[in-house]
Formats: C-alpha cells, sequence, structure tokens
C-alpha cells in the first residue's frame, strides 16, 4: 500500500495545471495515499501571483523556499528547479513526520495515473531509476 504520493514542485500557473491534473487522475483511479505536494517559492514566476490550493482532505501543500534562486545566487550557476527538488525531499525527510512503515511514490508534476500503482516494498527498498546526469553535478554520486 501506498502511503503517500510525493511530488516536489514550483510555484506557478505551469505547474498548477499539472498538479490539478494529477490529483484529478489520481481521484479518477482511487489511487491510495495521500498527495504531498512539496511547493517551493518561484522567485521568477512572482508576477503569475499563482494560487495552489486543494479542497481534499488528503492533499497537503507544503510552501517552501526558493532552492533554486538560492543555489543560483551562492554558485553564481542556474541549474534549473533541480535544488528545489533536492532541498524539498530532504526538507521532507526531516520534517515530513513519517514512519519507518510508510511507503512513498514520488513523482513528477507532469504524470498522471492511468490506473491504480499498487506496488510493494521491502524494509529500506527502492524501486526507481537513477538520473545519470546527475553524476556531473555531484561528484560523490555512487552509481554501483
Amino acid at each position: 500500500m501506498i502511503d503517500y504520493i510525493v511530488v516536489s514542485t514550483s510555484r506557478c500557473n505551469y505547474q498548477k495545471w499539472q498538479l490539478e491534473l494529477l490529483n484529478w487522475s489520481r481521484k479518477k483511479v482511487s489511487q491510495q495515499g495521500k498527495l504531498i505536494i512539496l511547493l517551493s517559492d518561484d522567485v521568477n514566476h512572482h508576477n503569475e501571483e499563482t494560487i495552489i490550493e486543494f479542497d481534499d482532505s488528503d492533499v497537503i501543500v507544503y510552501d517552501l523556499p526558493d532552492y533554486a534562486k538560492e543555489w543560483e545566487l551562492e554558485n553564481d550557476d542556474w541549474w534549473g528547479g533541480i535544488p528545489n527538488k533536492y532541498e524539498s525531499i530532504k526538507w521532507f525527510a526531516e520534517n515530513g513526520k513519517l514512519k519507518d512503515s510508510d511507503t512513498l511514490l514520488f513523482l513528477d508534476p507532469d504524470m498522471i495515473f492511468t490506473e491504480k500503482v499498487n506496488i510493494s516494498v521491502k524494509d529500506d527498498e527502492v524501486k526507481g531509476q537513477r538520473w545519470i546526469d546527475y553524476k556531473n553535478r555531484n561528484k560523490n554520486y555512487d552509481t554501483d
């Protein structure tokens, strides 16, 4: 059983419709798990005044800083929204009040459910795929 569906994204109109579609598809297939949205601020889209709210009691939105802008200012390097994703997930791991037995499904906001997902995992098991280009950004990345 999936306890949480975790999506990290930034506050802008483009992400808003994707999140709404993802949530609609989640309800359409009766997907188990609360939808957790890790919503990073987006300095570059402040003029949009995007409001992201859901009436569903099983959707929780956490408002977080614009880690991508912080990264850009600190490193003089624009790395897109990737710092938002990593820092938001780190924040959730430290503050999300998870139980050791919780099963999390991480998705990007542009994904939808076409059918219910019900996967089983063993303790501390991760099912997924490595992002190959991450190795170029972080020399400590272990590919074995």
